[in-house]
């Protein structure tokens, strides 16, 4: 069986069950460096582990279109499939520009980028709705233009995907969400860079409103600087070189129940032609990640696999990341309570209002994949009953402190012991942080009982005074567990014996 025909047989299998297609960009094939010979698509197609092409239509400096009709026969000869079709981008630096005339000059483009994407046959035309130098500057002018683009698209039978592209005034969901409210069946290109140079890939993966009917397509390249760094935005890295936490990204991608297709857009170009071997990789790296066969990435520099707040389960909890809408709960049940100036690790919410900032605050800070806050759910009533939200976080000791709460009436039946042992595992065995630790109230011996249940080890009573949630000071007891006594400890939490210094009771919080 030949290349083609395998390859042919394997699409074929994908979409009868489902399985995500795997497609390369002719922009990472084709450039400066080697002088966008097509010839190495035309007489290379074979070599690459995609499912197809997205063609990349360049500017006419390149004389591509000129030469459209040539490359077209070219394709159709050789059973060249091209699926998906990135429309000219300066269709979105005319459409972003204020000038009737511009307008008119990028409604003309995109009909020509549509009448070409039809004719090689792709079924979606992926497009930057604004560009330089205005980029998103006339918001409200581009959404509107955006209904006359999608007429276009409809004439040529071509679903139009707008790309979620960098931002110089506020950041792609932000549009994406505005749009998805105007256009009911308006579809968008996840481009896994621009969403982490504005760092919100993590939170746009979260986003149930966009899942999984409008996020139709994922460009996928690595991107490794600061957020909004513009002088980093080149080059664009293979998946891995980066700083994109892609065992995260293929989680969430599969929790959300993508099904659509992957096209690499990261380029591999020399001037000889392109390097196969590297983008073969590459593909086989999406490919495995959406399959769930990836295993491990390497550590950090530390030794931390950090994975951001992913939802745990135990056996009649759940741990999930906190929604906007917990706020209320939370200041209810625990947050805005007598309880929570007694003993609190946060300070005590007076207001909805404060405890509904908090929550936004933790829900910012989901970007960052180094970030761990659980909301913990009971799975029988699917009601908030606490949290358990990491503090103080060295990536050079490898060290994390946790706060945890819970709400008065699920206490007494072992939860919080329930939902820390689960914790525990994850930060010590996935992420691979060496300690952990915990300041507990002399007073609150609930919390005292908690942590020998849990298997920590009191170390001393700190000479550091802590914030009470009521705003008193107090000096707490300093709680830990490392990392090799864990697994020991899980088994013999309950027969330890306890600090004669500390009490020993028998209730957990």
């Amino acid at each position: 069986m030949t290349r083609q025909k395998m390859y042919g047989k394997m699409r074929r299998v994908r979409r009868i069950f489902g399985l995500n297609e795997i497609y390369l960009s002719t922009g990472a094939i084709l450039g400066r460096r080697n002088g966008f010979d097509f010839r190495v698509l035309t007489e290379h197609y074979n070599a690459f582990h995609c499912d197809g092409f997205e063609f990349m239509m360049f500017r006419d400096s390149y004389d591509s279109y000129a030469r459209i009709p040539e490359w077209l026969r070219a394709c159709r000869s050789r059973g060249i499939r091209i699926a998906a079709f990135h429309a000219d981008k300066h269709i979105g630096d005319l459409l972003s520009d204020p000038d009737e005339l511009s307008l008119s000059a990028a409604l003309a483009l995109f009909e020509k980028n549509c009448e070409y994407a039809a004719a090689f046959g792709a079924d979606r035309v992926i497009v930057h709705c604004w560009g330089v130098p205005d980029s998103d500057k006339n918001a409200p002018m581009l959404y509107e233009r955006i209904g006359l683009m999608l007429e276009i698209a409809a004439q040529y039978s071509v679903e139009m995907l707008i790309e979620g592209i960098f931002c110089t005034q506020k950041s792609p969901l932000f549009h994406m969400k505005k749009l998805a409210v105007m256009y009911d069946t308006l579809g968008f290109t996840l481009d896994t860079r621009c969403a982490q140079f504005h760092r919100e890939l993590y939170t746009m993966l979260d986003d149930k409103e966009l899942w999984p009917d409008r996020i139709r397509h994922v460009h996928i390249g690595d991107y490794s600087g600061g957020r909004c760094d513009w002088s980093k935005i080149y080059p664009i890295y293979q998946p891995g070189a980066g700083d994109i936490n892609w065992l995260l990204v293929f989680d969430r991608l599969r929790a959300n129940g993508y099904t659509g297709a992957l096209t690499l857009e990261a380029p591999a170009v020399h001037a000889k032609g392109v390097d196969v071997v590297q983008l073969n990789t590459s593909l086989d790296y999406l490919r495995a990640g959406m399959a769930d066969q990836l295993g491990e990435l390497p550590p950090d520099k530390a030794g931390l696999r950090h994975k951001g707040t992913v939802e745990l389960e135990t056996e009649r909890l759940r741990l999930r990341r906190f929604i906007f809408e917990d706020y209320i709960p939370m200041f209810e049940r625990w947050s805005g309570t007598e309880e929570a100036a007694r003993f609190g690790q946060l300070l005590r919410h007076k207001t909805p209002a404060k405890a509904k900032f908090q929550v936004q605050r933790w829900i910012t800070s989901y970007r960052e994949d180094s970030f761990y806050a659980w909301a913990v759910e009971e799975k029988a009533t699917g009601r908030l009953i606490g949290y358990i939200v990491g503090k103080e976080l060295s990536n050079r000791f490898k060290t994390l402190g946790i706060m945890f709460a819970l709400e008065q009436p699920a206490r007494h039946k072992g939860y919080m012991t329930e939902a820390l042992k689960r914790v525990f595992a994850f930060l010590f065995e996935e992420v691979n942080f060496w300690k952990i630790y915990a300041h507990v109230d002399v007073e609150d011996t609930a919390a005292l009982s908690l942590m020998r249940s849990v298997g920590m080890t009191y170390e001393s009573t700190s000479s550091d005074k802590t914030l009470h949630g009521d705003g008193k000071w107090f000096y707490p007891y300093f709680f830990s567990i490392i990392q090799p006594e864990w697994e020991t400890k899980e088994k013999q939490a309950a027969s330890l014996p306890a600090n004669p210094s500390i009490p020993l009771l028998s209730q957990d919080s």
